[in-house]
């Protein structure tokens, strides 16, 4: 492993990286791969540092990383996920497919690392691309808790472990369980 190589890991240690998880050597092609969360960390961590001076050699491991997440959860969830994604573009109205995306989207990637937009966008068309990103720019959206439910079930749980009642969504103590382990954000839990 060459200088440059040592002084990155390094960084990414420091930042909150966690080895073998957030990023890899390969010495063999003389590369190194990188997760979303590592290059997120870098960022935060040294927002003065041009990360194009590593990425000739880094590799963004998106698929290797959901492959880890799908083991961990013992489904294949960025596969239910991304399907269930699918289905709401087709039945939610815009501002709260918004809310939906924004959610899933940046929560799963907060807690796992996973970059489930990069996976995503290998199986769109140009425009439902187009549409998402459209959506994904807005500054407005619509409270829209189906989110929740379809984490839950996506991650392994039953349809009674998120119950959707009205605006508030009732988790059972194992649809919190699954919940917190593939998503992350600032939402309000109160116990019933």
């Amino acid at each position: 492993m060459d200088e440059h190589a040592t002084q990155l890991f390094r960084m990414l240690v420091e930042a909150g990286a966690t080895p073998g998880r957030d990023f890899s050597c390969d010495e063999a092609r003389q590369t190194y791969r990188l997760s979303e969360r590592a290059y997120i960390l870098l960022q935060l961590a040294h927002p003065e540092l041009a990360l194009s001076q590593f990425s000739s050699r880094a590799e963004r491991d998106d698929a290797a990383a959901a492959m880890a997440l799908n083991e961990r959860v013992g489904v294949p969830f960025t596969e239910l996920l991304i399907t269930r994604m699918e289905q709401r573009l087709e039945t939610l109205q815009p501002l709260a497919l918004t809310w939906y995306l924004h959610q899933i989207l940046s929560g799963v990637e907060r807690r796992t690392g996973v970059s489930l937009y990069q996976l995503w966008q290998t199986r769109l068309s140009a425009q439902a691309k187009g549409r998402i990103d459209q959506l994904l720019e807005q500054s407005t959206a619509a409270l829209c808790n189906v989110w929740m439910q379809d984490l839950v079930e996506a991650a392994g749980g039953d349809p009674g472990d998120a119950l959707l009642e009205g605006e508030e969504v009732m988790l059972t103590d194992r649809g919190l369980s699954l919940l917190t382990a593939v998503w992350a954000g600032e939402y309000d839990l109160t116990e019933a």
